[in-house]
């Protein structure tokens, strides 16, 4: 019956927004199972870390003071990866003091800095991971351990605090925190206090915001989901046009402590970022114009030209301060600063 046919379309017509929106829920349920699943090797769980180090943090920027997954900090040294399936917090804080102990017990030559990566403890309970990172930041001071180390936090559905507000869960600056798993990345305070003297704050968050804002969000939701970073692998900073890229490079070839002529260019260098960011004109991640020659042993800078349609988002960290923005500012103690890693 031709009644019976319209009929039908009509009802379909109908409801068409409330099947749209269960089709959605269902991919969204079906990528959270993804992200929430743990692979049974502890190999392949390091081997996804470290390629997100390697793409994310360092080839991508994210923390002008990583070198790779292998090393890191100020002056460069080796990474440690020491991972735990603890599921119980009393069981997390054991692993956690063992490696404080460890990290501050051996030269900064043989490890600079500890990624302790937890893939089972409070995966799929962001609120629950940050409320328990919460009582290892506040004795930092009371005990008087800041001193030594600072604490930095990672965790797939990472929502920066105080940019929750305006860019929502959403936001593709929120993915400079968002690691595969979560993890807690123990620092030494001299190297992050060298990093907060000599690179402000907010110049590392204006980047990471022009970084992961000209990626996209879905698309770092979709490889967080798959763990497969490789879309990005060929969209490195080249840090000779990369500004901060490169003043962090001119530190780390003089372990953070430069003669003095080699510190006022630095100096000049920063005052001209930071009146870039104040006012809104940065091109802290763009490859040199078109019209520019680059050196002859130098290629050109291969930043992905994928642009997203979406507006600005939150200026974090992967690797700041807990609360990260625009502002440019020094970190509280205990909460990384302008690095990670």
């Amino acid at each position: 019956w031709d009644d019976d046919d319209d009929w039908g379309d009509d009802l379909l017509a109908k409801y068409a927004d409330v099947l749209k929106k269960d089709q959605t829920d269902s991919a969204q349920d079906l990528a959270l199972q993804k992200l929430n699943q743990v692979p049974e090797d502890d190999k392949v769980i390091v081997e996804v870390i470290r390629d997100w180090v390697n793409v994310i943090v360092s080839d991508m920027g994210i923390c002008p003071f990583s070198q790779s997954a292998d090393k890191a900090g100020l002056p460069v040294g080796p990474v440690h990866y020491p991972l735990s399936r603890n599921v119980r917090p009393e069981d997390v804080y054991a692993t956690y003091w063992h490696e404080v102990d460890y990290l501050i017990s051996n030269p900064e030559k043989d490890i600079s800095t500890t990624l302790l990566i937890l893939p089972a403890f409070h995966l799929g309970n962001v609120e629950a991971f940050t409320s328990f990172t919460d009582t290892l930041s506040q004795p930092l001071e009371p005990l008087g351990i800041e001193k030594m180390i600072q604490l930095v936090y990672f965790h797939p559905q990472w929502v920066f605090r105080d940019g929750a507000d305006r860019m929502g869960a959403t936001g593709a600056a929120n993915y400079a925190r968002r690691s595969n798993f979560p993890m807690i990345n123990i620092l030494r305070t001299n190297q992050v206090r060298l990093a907060q003297k000599s690179i402000p704050t907010g110049l590392v968050y204006t980047q990471n915001e022009e970084t992961l804002v000209e990626v996209g969000s879905q698309a770092l939701h979709d490889m967080l989901v798959n763990r497969d970073w490789s879309a990005l692998k060929d969209t490195r900073v080249d840090r000779r046009y990369n500004k901060l890229g490169k003043i962090a490079q001119m530190l780390r070839d003089h372990d953070g402590e430069p003669p003095a002529e080699v510190a006022a260019v630095l100096e000049e260098q920063i005052k001209e970022l930071e009146a870039e960011a104040k006012a809104g004109t940065s091109t802290l991640t763009r490859e040199p114009k078109a019209t520019q020659q680059p050196p002859a042993e130098c290629p050109a800078s291969n930043m992905s030209q994928n642009t997203s349609p979406e507006p600005p988002a939150e200026c974090p960290m992967s690797n700041v301060a807990k609360d990260g923005g625009v502002k440019i500012e020094e970190a509280k103690d205990g909460e990384g600063g302008g690095m990670a890693f």
